[in-house]
């Protein structure tokens, strides 16, 4: 019986050249970036999100003054160390007789390499009882 030999040609059995290697490492490099960029963007959002959740059940009743509402955002905000929003970016509505919406609109600008920005845009809002 014959065994059939092992023997391809070379090029059949190449791996990763240079150009696909060199193509990994920039993809790769790409969405490291991004993500040391835009995750900390992310991660303040999520704290001011919190932030705002904490109106829905205070420690100390804010009631219905829209000041105390924004002094008390304002104050936990400095807390935690956010610093990209003030008092005047949030807005508070009454919805109802005893309701009041929060909410918080903003933009934040990062750069990312060369001449490329990213922008972000986030949108927070919390319903909160008056009563």
């Amino acid at each position: 019986m014959a065994t059939r030999s092992c023997t391809t040609p070379a090029r059949r059995q190449g791996g990763a050249g240079i150009l696909s290697f060199t193509i990994l490492i920039g993809l790769a490099a790409f969405f490291i970036t991004l993500l040391l960029k835009l995750g900390p963007i992310y991660m303040q959002n999520l704290t001011i999100q919190s932030v705002m959740d904490g109106l829905e059940d205070p420690v100390e009743p804010v009631g219905k003054n829209p000041r105390k509402i924004t002094d008390y955002l304002v104050r936990n905000l400095d807390i935690n160390g956010i610093s990209s929003v003030s008092a005047r970016d949030f807005v508070i509505k009454r919805t109802d007789a005893d309701r009041l919406s929060v909410v918080l609109e903003y933009e934040r600008r990062t750069h990312l390499f060369f001449n490329v920005d990213a922008v972000l845009t986030f949108h927070n809002q919390v319903e909160i009882s008056t009563q």
